[in-house]
């Protein structure tokens, strides 16, 4: 490939600046939540709320690190951003699964005299089922990128169904969350929640649609396919007409 034809590589920060913004972006809407200056309830409710709001944090930051974005895996590489976003993917499971299963608050409906939600974890039908929802279809999701190689169908339709899903668990926990939170029921951190969760679907619009739209453009066609080492392949490709060009952005 000529010099010519190559776009200048983006600015890509530091893997340690990544992580901080990570851990920041993750531990954000615990900051939100004790500047909101509720009664704490008990130990374990307090501990599913945080475990519920870190991991939903951190999973809607998996679309970004999923997308292949030459902004954020630049000077990390692709290979260790995904394989991150593998790993950290169960940490998001284990939290998101667990959750539910140490409030010791009763369920039910908001109290009209509890305004502060500290005696009922105020759900109603809407909000068990979104919450149900979003929990099942992460489980599936997670088994479904373990799996996904004896899985009996091309990685063209497991991909759709990975992205599908992720929407899915995003838009449901968003409502359940807002509905269904004693803290992200907030306006600040229902704000927050609502900005995260549009740029994770902004993410899957790009990864999904814009890119392969501008690839179209300028198509390629796959020469060879050789087995280089274990779990490693040559791929040589060749544009279909003109000089070739520099890969899109997204990669």
């Amino acid at each position: 490939m000529s010099d010519q034809g190559k776009k200048p590589i983006l600015w890509s920060p530091h893997p340690v600046a990544l992580v901080a913004v990570y851990v920041a972006v993750a531990l954000t809407p615990l900051g939100l939540a004790y500047a909101e200056g509720l009664q704490p309830r008990r130990f374990p409710d307090e501990l599913s709320s945080a475990l519920a709001m870190v991991a939903f944090a951190m999973l809607l930051m998996e679309f970004v690190l999923s997308g292949r974005f030459r902004a954020v895996s630049g000077r990390t590489g692709i290979d260790l951003t995904m394989r991150f976003h593998q790993l950290i993917a169960r940490s998001i499971v284990a939290f998101i699964l667990i959750h539910p299963f140490l409030y010791t608050t009763p369920y039910g409906q908001a109290l009209p005299w509890d305004e502060s939600g500290r005696l009922t974890l105020g759900l109603d039908a809407a909000t068990i089922v979104t919450g149900v929802i979003g929990w099942l279809l992460l489980g599936a999701l997670i088994v479904m990128g373990i799996a996904r190689d004896k899985l009996p169908y091309r990685y063209e339709t497991w991909r759709l169904l990975h992205g599908l899903g992720a929407a899915a668990i995003a838009i449901a926990g968003a409502h359940h969350a807002i509905a269904a939170g004693r803290y992200s029921g907030q306006p600040v951190l229902e704000a927050y929640w609502l900005v995260m969760v549009g740029i994770a679907l902004l993410t899957l619009l790009i990864v999904y649609v814009v890119t392969p739209l501008r690839q179209l453009r300028h198509p390629y066609r796959v020469v060879s396919v050789e087995k280089s080492a274990f779990k490693t392949w040559t791929l040589v490709i060749e544009p279909i007409q003109g000089q070739a060009r520099a890969i899109a952005e997204s990669w």
